[in-house]
């Protein structure tokens, strides 16, 4: 399920599905998308304080870049979030897919209105020029949501990388050492921004990346189920997957324990535990299927947790929806096959 249409869908839930899917096909750092989602993430922070990272040596000290970036450049990449958190209210409606098309409209609307303010405003003419196209392809949005192709949208927000680089935005190359990616053919190596108890190999072109949210942040709680902390996600959209790969860790305890908070979550029926072997270590593993109020759906997991020297590891497989959990199966069999202890 993939492409930029919104509404490539025939009813209100497949509509809420798109949107997600728009979440997963952007670029937005996991500080965002995971106020979106709890079966999302991306991975390098934005700024917390709302503040921008400093501009990129493509402007000079006497523009307005930085100063832009924490306002219009932020508003921008916070779009997707602003969108989801409209959700729960929608689905109350008496017609939500009306409703939705009024959220979408009057969303980037307003978007393009301050893109283009901003832009208006803008003392380095280049990223004056990424600013209008944001605002160009906002307003393609708002003028017809129901026949929208976001695609360009979400392409268009790409150019904000150059002038407003994310706090702690590692400068070397996607899927290398420094953002997280396989080193060595595995994920987890020493070195890496996904360092682990363990290593593991991922299908082609899955792309691992770290995730870090302070303790006091408002989003920390997404990262977070009872003992378990979420601090890898591996991202299947690269090899044409709409879901993830996520990797948590917690202190030493039984493996089923350590399954505990991802089975216990919301409603859960056909539970079904299996113990493994994984890289020398003793571990189980469960199959289950999980109710999604927003879609009235019941989507499968599989979640496996092992048992090291430093602690528990579980690595947690989802998506979008039934067909997509079973065509990424076989990485979370890879990755179960190939663990090794470091």
């Amino acid at each position: 399920m993939s492409g930029g249409r919104l509404w490539d869908c025939a009813s209100w839930r497949r509509r809420v599905q798109c949107l997600i899917t728009m979440i997963k096909n952007s670029r937005i750092p996991l500080s965002v998308v995971l106020g979106v989602t709890l079966l999302v993430g991306g991975c390098a922070g934005t700024e917390q304080d709302g503040t921008a990272a400093p501009a990129s040596s493509a402007s000079t000290a006497a523009d307005n870049t930085a100063e832009i970036c924490a306002s219009g450049g932020k508003a921008a990449r916070d779009v997707v979030l602003n969108l989801f958190s409209s959700m729960a209210d929608v689905a109350e409606e008496k017609d939500p897919e009306a409703a939705l098309t009024k959220v979408y409209n009057e969303t980037f609307t307003k978007l393009a209105d301050q893109m283009r303010t901003e832009a208006g405003r803008a003392s380095d003419p280049a990223f004056a020029a990424i600013l209008t196209g944001i605002a160009d392809e906002s307003a393609k949005v708002a003028a017809n949501p129901e026949a929208a192709d976001t695609s360009g949208f979400q392409e268009s927000l790409t150019g904000l990388d150059k002038y407003c680089p994310r706090e702690g935005a590692p400068s070397a190359a996607p899927g290398d050492a420094a953002n997280g990616g396989v080193v060595d053919g595995v994920v987890g190596a020493a070195g890496s921004g996904c360092e682990l108890p363990v290593t593991f190999k991922v299908t082609e072109k899955w792309k691992p990346k770290a995730v870090d949210i302070a303790a006091d942040d408002p989003l920390a709680d997404l990262v977070k189920k009872g003992n378990l902390r979420l601090i890898c996600e591996i991202d299947g959209k690269p090899a044409g997957h709409v879901g993830f790969l996520r990797v948590w860790t917690g202190p030493a305890s039984a493996p089923k324990a350590a399954l505990k908070p991802l089975v216990s979550e919301g409603k859960t029926r056909k539970v079904k535990y299996s113990t493994v072997t994984a890289g020398g270590f003793e571990g189980v593993e469960v199959a289950f299927e999980q109710y999604q109020k927003l879609l009235e759906e019941w989507l499968p997991n599989r979640a496996m947790a092992v048992r090291t020297g430093d602690g528990v590891v579980v690595l947690d497989l989802g998506g979008l929806d039934a067909a997509e959990h079973k065509a990424m199966l076989p990485t979370f069999e890879l990755a179960k096959t190939s663990m090794a202890a470091k």
